[in-house]
């Protein structure tokens, strides 16, 4: 496999962000091409043996058309991963900041819930004092 189709398998298979990313293998060296023929002696022009490294070459050229195009298509679809991802996260981010914001106000709202509740006890407290104090004065 090229060494875009382990990125992009790694990529699908969701890689742990603890984990570190592994070194791709080694890209496939390509097979040296058969030796050439030796020169001709008859004087025709090229040997049976000139056609079949033609031969061989075009396919070669068909295999790495191939193997090309299918690393554009994987590059294609990783750009678009990466587009979409970088949406997902933008709105994680945007969602952060809004309840951060909402934890924010809560806290002060609950803060001050708590300071109210502390003065209508302590105005209880005073009231509760003036009529017993009232109380004792007419006994």
């Amino acid at each position: 496999t090229s060494s875009v189709d382990h990125w992009a398998r790694l990529l699908r298979q969701g890689w742990p962000a603890s984990e570190p990313i592994p070194v791709p293998p080694e890209p496939a060296h390509i097979a040296p091409p058969p030796p050439l023929p030796a020169p001709s002696t008859t004087g025709g022009g090229g040997s049976r043996d000139d056609t079949g490294s033609y031969e061989w070459a075009i396919n070669r050229i068909l295999e790495l058309e191939l193997d090309l195009s299918r690393a554009v298509t994987a590059l294609e679809r990783l750009e678009g991963d990466n587009a979409v991802l970088s949406n997902v996260h933008s709105e994680l981010a945007a969602s952060h900041r809004r309840l951060q914001d909402q934890h924010k106000r809560v806290a002060i709202q609950v803060e001050k819930e708590k300071e109210d509740r502390l003065d209508l006890i302590e105005q209880y407290d005073l009231s509760e004092a003036r009529l017993r104090a009232q109380l004792e004065a007419r006994t």
